[in-house]
């Protein structure tokens, strides 16, 4: 993006005021609204690489903090996982949430990415949902999800939360319009759900081909690789 184009900022808040700052500049304060089409407050801000940070305020006193900083090309993706109390008789209820991120673990937030997830017996799903007003797959049936503005989120029931529970999520990652890297990462992590004693029994082998799908033909997941003319591997 060219440096200086002027780019409209939203910060949601239910508190009095919002200050943004562009790389340590303050671009003044604004009220959000109290209704709910105008609960943001808004700025035009002139594209820069760096950082964005929103700091809110109640009763003239700053009460909390965001920061938002330019990611690179994107090359990997980021797991957490929350616990709440279930309903309905279900014992746990797990919500994993999945990002891509760049070298450096930050954020990239316009990833579209194929998201696959395969649970093991004693996770039941219940979602996979992203957002997006355009997605049309399957929410509880599909094993994938794209992401949308970087993130996906699966809703679990966990079955038996004393037993070895896991999921394996995996993608094929990188700058998919080729603007910033052509870098492209095959990203499989195994992520335990309960009790972690027996992961490491969970071996993956990723393998990978170029526009053929025998699996003779396969080469295995080492490293990154650039999507030129042939394969040639290249430090993260």
């Amino acid at each position: 993006m060219k440096e200086g184009t002027l780019i409209l900022v939203w910060v949601y808040s239910n508190l009095d005021e919002v200050e943004l700052f562009l790389n340590g500049k303050s671009l003044g304060r604004d009220r959000p609204g109290k209704q709910a089409q105008e609960m943001q407050a808004e700025w035009f801000v002139p594209w820069q690489a760096g950082s964005i940070k929103a700091v809110g305020y109640r009763d003239g006193k700053k009460v909390l903090e965001k920061v938002v900083t330019t990611a690179n090309s994107p090359d990997g993706l980021k797991h957490t996982i929350d616990t709440y109390s279930a309903e309905n008789g279900f014992r746990t209820a797990k919500v994993i949430t999945t990002e891509t991120v760049d070298d450096k673990d930050t954020f990239y937030p316009y990833g579209s990415h194929k998201i696959y997830y395969h649970f093991s017996d004693g996770l039941k799903l219940k979602a996979l949902e992203n957002g997006s007003p355009y997605e049309h797959t399957n929410r509880d049936k599909s094993n994938y999800r794209h992401l949308f503005m970087g993130k996906n989120r699966a809703f679990v029931e966990v079955k038996y939360p004393d037993a070895h529970e896991f999921v394996t999520i995996g993608a094929i990652v990188g700058d998919e319009a080729l603007r910033l890297s052509n870098k492209v990462a095959i990203d499989v992590q195994t992520i335990a759900i309960t009790n972690p004693t027996n992961l490491s029994s969970q071996h993956v082998e990723v393998l990978y081909s170029i526009n053929s799908a025998d699996k003779g033909k396969m080469n295995p997941y080492l490293c990154l690789f650039r999507s030129t003319k042939g394969i040639r591997c290249m430090p993260k």
